[in-house]
């Protein structure tokens, strides 16, 4: 549970902290475990469709390709899948509230002033689970994102600047399995 607990983190550094508006999901930002369906609440005949066109649509998915299977997927006008969706506050969600605060803080600070002009200065893989990505920011700042989820570490030289997250995951060229971490050049 620990390393999915570690990508998991990874990915709302991801997430938060690149120029993109991020897409957080209620009971996000406390970790929660519980995972959120697609629902609707419409009338039988539309409903019926929704259904039908929601089993169709995963048909092209080989873990989905038996009509049984489809079967399974959750009904979305079902009043159970709404209430499966309902988020539950795990144990730790006291840590997790503090994490989404720190990191959309930094977001805050030194993401948004860079937002309006901001431009890809590209992207590289870093092995096979990671990925470094730098950003101009219009503010005229260098933004310098990596992230790995692999479960070993991969190959990352420091980026330029300050670092701004992410200090345990870097050490002598390598990035840490399941890590993130950003960099930001004045």
């Amino acid at each position: 549970m620990l390393a999915d607990h570690q990508a998991l983190r990874a990915a709302v550094v991801v997430l938060l902290m690149t120029p993109q508006i991020p897409m957080i999901f209620f009971g996000d930002e406390f970790g929660t475990r519980t995972p959120f369906l697609f629902f609707t609440d419409h009338d039988d005949e539309l409903g019926k469709l929704v259904t039908h066109g929601r089993r169709k649509e995963f048909a092209k998915f080989s873990a989905f390709a038996d009509p049984a299977k489809r079967e399974t997927i959750p009904d979305p006008n079902d009043a159970e899948t709404f209430a499966a969706s309902r988020p539950e506050r795990p144990a730790d969600a006291a840590a997790w509230e503090q994490f989404y605060a720190r990191v959309l803080r930094l977001r805050r600070e030194h993401v948004i002033p860079g937002i309006p002009g901001c431009r890809s200065l590209g992207a590289q893989a870093l092995g096979k689970t990671g990925v470094r990505a730098a950003w101009l920011m219009g503010d005229e700042k260098i933004m310098t994102l990596a992230a790995n989820f692999g479960t070993v570490p991969v190959n990352c030289e420091a980026g330029p600047g300050a670092l701004l997250f992410g200090e345990e995951a870097l050490e002598r060229g390598t990035l840490g399995a399941r890590a993130a971490v950003v960099w930001m050049q004045p």
